[in-house]
């Protein structure tokens, strides 16, 4: 009984927030099947933040600015929105701490794109495994690259 109402009520009430559907399919794309081992960074606030932009669900200015707490979706470096792909790939103010991480997403990503379809840098980075596209072994040292930024830059995302 509890099952079917659950299956039911989204369908007759909709979602709580307009982008709910989106967020769901986003992070859907990153993590596929359920049981998915994930790589965890050793630092916890490291982890909480990638868990944050896994679920798409983080304290970045456009993520903020859409739930009442920042007063403007840009970033501070005024140049565009501070989404997750800006902060990871953009933003100036991290130009610094990202030339490691470039590297090495540019690195596998030319040597992915050869093998198959990858959706963006982004998703290449953040998903949990693409089995027929990358290797563990790139994998982790994606993994390892975007977590070391993230302690680079003190960000709590």
């Amino acid at each position: 009984m509890l099952i079917k109402y659950l299956q039911i009520l989204p369908r007759k009430h909709g979602s709580i927030d307009g982008d709910s559907d989106s967020k769901a399919r986003y992070t859907h794309e990153l993590i596929t099947e359920v049981g998915t081992r994930i790589c965890w960074p050793r630092k916890r606030d490291i982890g909480v933040s990638y868990c944050r932009m896994l679920l798409y669900y983080t304290m970045l200015n456009d993520d903020a600015f859409r739930t009442g707490v920042a007063v403007t979706p840009l970033c501070s470096c005024n140049v565009k929105k501070k989404t997750v792909m800006h902060f990871l790939f953009d933003c100036t103010n991290y130009r610094e701490a990202r030339s490691q991480l470039s590297d090495i997403v540019n690195d596998i990503w030319m040597s992915v794109s050869s093998r198959g379809f990858v959706q963006s840098k982004e998703h290449l980075m953040l998903s949990t495994q693409c089995k027929d596209i990358i290797t563990k072994s790139e994998n982790n040292i994606l993994k390892e690259a975007l977590f070391a930024f993230l302690a680079t830059t003190d960000r709590k995302i």
